[in-house]
């Protein structure tokens, strides 16, 4: 015992120390609680932590992605309706001359679709003037220049529809003093430039 220092003298001691029955009966209910308490739940293991906060990290990225690759629809009618007005304002010659659409399509080469008259305009009579190439939204699309019957000079923008332009169907939009009417017709989308 001489040779025994201080700390393993203590932890022998205590070692030694024993309950009595009756002690350990009373202390038997509060040991279960004290263990239901401390026992370690799904979240507070280290690899549930990680997969947590991993699948939180991919399901707020996702939801950054999706907010930056798929535009609000106000943000894309304001951006269409920037490009149209841009490109109505310009008044820049046409490429092609023709007075009708099967005309201009058959010119059009580098257009991805058939232009076609559409029927939203039919009731109206506008003369075809001749068109050009230009784009929306990054799609190639073909301007045509329209005249009315008052002599306003209206600018007819179509492309291909797809899925973030046909959010845009039967919207109107107003900039630069130029009134812009959106549409979709099959695979097509419309948009038609008019002076205010």
């Amino acid at each position: 015992m001489k040779d025994e220092n201080v700390e393993k003298g203590v932890k022998r001691f205590y070692h030694e120390q024993k309950l009595s029955p009756e002690m350990m009966e009373k202390l038997m209910p509060v040991a279960k609680i004290q263990k239901t308490i401390t026992k370690p739940r799904w979240f507070a293991s280290k690899v549930n932590i990680a997969m947590v906060a991993s699948f939180t990290a991919i399901f707020f990225t996702a939801i950054q992605f999706a907010y930056i690759f798929k535009p609000a629809e106000s943000d894309l009618i304001l951006r269409v309706a920037q490009e149209v007005a841009l490109n109505h304002n310009k008044q820049l010659a046409t490429e092609f001359d023709a007075d009708n659409y099967a005309s201009l399509s058959t010119m059009m080469q580098q257009l991805d679709f058939d232009l076609k008259a559409p029927e939203h305009l039919m009731l109206a009579s506008y003369d075809v003037l001749g068109a050009r190439y230009c784009s929306i939204q990054g799609q190639i699309a073909g301007q045509i220049k329209l005249k009315d019957k008052a002599g306003k000079v209206l600018t007819l923008y179509i492309t291909k529809n797809n899925e973030a332009l046909s959010t845009l169907h039967n919207k109107t939009q107003e900039r630069d003093n130029v009134l812009i009417k959106n549409w979709q017709e099959n695979s097509l989308f419309f948009s038609l430039a008019m002076p205010r």
